[in-house]
Parts: structure tokens; C-alpha cells; sequence
């Protein structure tokens, strides 16, 4: 049914490992909330909240620097001990942080975790280099493997070895055998190349300058996603930014769905929009942000039914209580929903440069209100934040969106 070398094909594989690797980390906070106490789970999403921002930046995006090198002018050697340069620079400033967090109990959370990124870095490069090629069933292959490798070993060390520690450590077990029995040999079988440490310092600059601005973007991204966790963490306690983190997960199954209509609308987008077809652009903008509404509605009244029962099945009694902040989070989310669909909207016409800007934009924003708001009014804080983060992210792209039709429209008329 899906012909080798398809568009179709590419999308089903890549679908079908990042779905699959985005349910694994979702699984991994269910089973520690229901396994672990509330304080646990606290210090795990802090400690992701904390490492996360610093590996994308570190990262510089390496992934699409190899898949845009079409003639593969760079060695993949290069990217390689780039990547490994960058992680043990991440490492080291994670461990600086770590001894000046106040709570020491997060400093083996923070190692552990780091180690796993290191690890899912160099595994994500192998995959790289099969979706520059368009093997993507090979990268599916290894976030199946990685997903799998998740929730067998978070699950073998709550459930039966009763520590969450072990079932971190059995992950970087799996991890390294994956990287090397599955990754590694895949890459050295199809490409016939050993990996060794090697580039000119030249060439190694020269790739993380070209790949720094991309970095930056990422960072400003991750933080601006973990903001809130921050100030709640500091004003309000672990148990209360544990709930919120849980709580936020419900937020990937929507955003993978999005993810998913974006790719399929951005092509078609881009080609009316690049053929000037403007009623046909505006008017598939309209469908793909309606179905945004419909997803981010449909989770909504969703939880407005089966919210607390929802709540105790995938997490515990304790998040369960939270149901109400529940349906007020996801009615916000409504409109991360709708600026999601924007966001691709102007990725389809071309405006890459002004993302970094708005991105920059909305985390000042959410920086000084997160400080008022969230100081005084804790969890419905954040949803106040929120929704005023988003709709000026939507105000601000539609405004962009129209200035460039209309700018457009213009030069064709003289």
C-alpha cells in the first residue's frame, strides 16, 4: 500500500515513531505518578524543565543541518564529534546548576537525565542521517526501540525493583545497546562508514556557527514551555508545579494531532500561497485553524465529563482532586491550538526570520506576568498567563500572515 521512497510512505514511518516515542514519555509521568509520591514526581518534570532548554541549545539543531546537506559536503564524522563536544559542554553546566540548586535531592535526577539526553543526541544524529536518505523506517525502528526501552524500564524499576533510580539507570542500559546493535549497525551496514572522532577545528566552527541561531531559536522555545514550571516551583512548591506538569502532558495528544495536520497542510498552503492563490490560502488557513478549535474543543468538553475519573486513571487520586484546573488549562489550551495552526501558517509562506522575534516577544511577556501573576495567584495564575501569551502570539502572526498577502498583492498590481 505505501510505495518505498513516498511522500506517503516517509509521513506513515515518521508519524507512526515520533507517536509512538511521544506516548512513552507521556506513560513514563503516568507510571511515577501512580508508583512514586508527589514530591518524586516533582523533582523528575523539574529536572526535565531544567536540562531541556540546555541540550536544545547545545544541540544546535544538528539533526537539520544533516538533512538539508543534500550532496553531504560535511562528514557525518564532523556532526558527530560536534555532537559529542556539545553534550559534555551541556553536562558540565547542568552539574554548575546543579550545585547551586538549594535542593539537593534533584542532583541525581539531573545526572541521570542528562546522561539519557546525551544519549537520545547521539542515537537522534544515526537517525538523521537514514531521513537525509529517506529511510525512514529505520528511524521509526529506533524510536520504537527507545520508546519501548522507556516504559519496560521506568515500569520494571517502580513496580518491581521500587525505585525510580534503577528504572533510569536500565534506560541508559537499553539506550547504549540500541545505539550501538541497532543505530550504529544500521548506519555502518547502509553507509558503509566507520564512526570515528575527527573534523578540522575550522569545519567544527564553522558548523556551530551556521547551527547557533537555530540553537537559540530552540532555546527560547523550551523556555518558554517550562516558564511557568519555574515560577511555580519557586512561589507555590514541588507539589503543585508536579501537578501542573502532569496535568500539561494531556496537552502532547492534541499537539501531536496538530503536528500531523501541519504536515499535511503546510505543502498545500505553500503552493496557493506561492501561486497566488490568496482565496484558496486564506480559505484553507480558516479550515486548518477551524480544525484546531475542534481539537482543542473537543478536549475541553472532555474533560468537562470525564475529567477527575480521566485524572485518577492515567495519574492518581491526588491530580484527580485538580479536575477544575484541568478544564481551565485545556480551555486555554484552545488557543495554543489555534496559534499552533498560525505558526505553521506562516512557516508555509516563508517567514522564518520574524519567529525568533515573536518567540523572544512572548517569553518576556510570559517572564514579567509569570512574576505577578503566578506569585499571587499560584495555579490560576498560570492559566491567566497563558491565555494572554497565546493570544497575542495570535494576534501578532495574523497580523504577519495578512501584512504578507497584502504586501504581495501590491507589487503584483504595479
Amino acid at each position: 500500500l505505501l510505495k518505498k521512497g513516498s511522500l506517503q510512505r516517509n509521513v506513515f514511518f515518521m508519524l507512526l515513531g515520533n507517536g509512538l516515542f511521544a506516548f512513552s514519555q507521556w506513560f513514563q509521568i503516568s507510571l511515577i505518578a501512580k508508583y512514586s509520591s508527589i514530591d518524586t514526581l516533582g523533582y523528575f518534570t523539574l529536572t526535565l524543565s531544567i536540562i531541556s532548554p540546555i541540550f536544545m541549545f547545545t544541540g544546535l539543531q544538528l539533526r537539520t543541518l544533516i538533512i538539508t546537506d543534500v550532496d553531504s559536503k560535511i562528514k557525518f564524522n564532523t556532526f558527530f564529534t560536534l555532537r559529542i563536544i556539545t553534550s559534555f559542554i551541556s553536562l558540565f553546566l547542568i552539574v554548575v546548576i546543579g550545585f547551586f540548586i538549594a535542593n539537593k535531592s534533584l542532583f541525581p535526577f539531573l545526572i541521570l537525565l542528562s546522561f539519557q539526553k546525551l544519549l537520545e543526541g547521539i542515537s537522534e544524529l544515526f537517525n538523521s542521517k537514514h531521513q537525509q536518505h529517506e529511510r525512514v523506517e529505520f528511524l521509526a525502528q529506533s524510536l520504537l526501540l527507545k520508546g519501548l526501552a522507556i516504559v519496560l524500564s521506568i515500569w520494571l524499576g517502580l513496580v518491581i525493583a521500587k525505585s525510580l533510580f534503577i528504572g533510569l539507570l536500565l534506560i541508559l542500559v537499553f539506550y547504549l545497546f540500541i545505539i550501538y546493535f541497532n543505530d550504529y549497525r544500521n548506519y555502518k551496514n547502509i553507509y558503509h562508514e566507520k564512526v570515528v572522532f575527527e573534523g578540522q577545528k575550522k569545519v567544527l566552527y564553522d558548523i556551530m556557527i551556521l547551527g547557533l541561531p537555530l540553537g537559540i531559536v530552540l532555546l527560547i522555545i523550551s523556555l518558554n514551555a517550562n516558564v511557568s514550571k519555574y515560577f511555580l516551583e519557586i512561589y507555590s512548591g514541588t507539589e503543585k508545579q508536579a501537578i501542573f506538569s502532569a496535568i500539561s502532558y494531556i496537552l502532547v495528544i492534541g499537539l501531536f494531532i496538530l503536528d500531523s495536520l501541519g504536515q499535511s497542510f503546510v505543502p498545500r498552503l505553500s503552493r496557493y500561497f506561492y501561486e497566488r492563490k490568496f482565496k484558496n490560502f486564506k480559505n484553507l488557513t480558516i479550515i486548518f485553524a477551524g480544525l484546531s478549535l475542534l481539537i482543542g474543543t473537543t478536549l475541553f468538553v472532555f474533560s468537562l465529563f470525564f475529567g477527575k475519573v480521566g485524572l485518577q486513571l492515567l495519574f492518581n487520586e491526588k491530580i484527580s482532586e485538580y479536575s477544575g484546573f484541568l478544564s481551565q488549562y485545556l480551555s486555554v489550551c484552545i488557543l495554543v491550538f489555534i496559534a499552533s495552526s498560525l505558526g505553521y501558517t506562516l512557516t508555509s509562506i516563508g517567514e522564518f526570520n520574524v519567529q525568533p522575534i515573536i518567540n523572544l516577544v512572548i517569553l518576556l511577556v510570559n517572564l514579567v506576568l509569570s512574576f505577578f501573576l503566578i506569585k499571587k495567584y499560584e495555579l490560576f495564575g498560570v492559566i491567566i498567563v497563558l491565555g494572554i501569551c497565546f493570544l497575542l502570539q495570535i494576534i501578532i502572526t495574523t497580523y504577519l500572515i495578512m501584512r504578507k498577502i497584502s504586501k504581495i498583492q501590491k507589487t503584483d498590481l504595479l
